[in-house]
């Protein structure tokens, strides 16, 4: 077992915002996701595995063009916290505001030998007060 600091860690994690949901490169999600990958909270009712991950990102970004913004990351052990801020690119706008779709979430990720095997993720939108 490999054991990567806490800044690899995070740096893994930075990655795979940037690569994968910002940049669309759905086929690294095989680099960045064991095997035996588990996602709880947001999106988990679309299955619990690394291909229902990949079925969850790619409707994400085709219906919203959605795009993450990593605010803070914050590690300790092989665990990583990532607060985020988003918005949808796409013509898809809030039922309140009339707005872009817009929010915040906190994603927790459990990383070992390099690779996301959890995730439990938490998606705020934003009220009109807040975008």
């Amino acid at each position: 077992m490999e054991c990567l600091s806490t800044e690899e860690n995070k740096a893994i994690v930075r990655r795979f915002y940037t690569e994968v949901w910002n940049n669309g490169r759905v086929e690294l999600v095989d680099e960045f996701i064991a095997p035996s990958f588990v996602n709880h909270g947001f999106g988990a009712e679309t299955g619990s595995d690394r291909e229902s991950f990949k079925q969850l990102i790619c409707k994400v970004r085709d219906e919203l063009k959605f795009r993450h913004t990593v605010e803070e990351l914050i590690a300790e052990g092989d665990t990583v916290v990532a607060r985020l801020s988003g918005y949808g690119e796409t013509a898809a706008k809030d039922a309140r505001s009339g707005e872009p779709l817009t929010g915040m979430g906190v994603v927790i990720w459990k990383l070992q030998n390099g690779q996301m095997t959890e995730r439990w993720a938490w998606w705020q939108p934003a009220g009109p007060e807040e975008v």
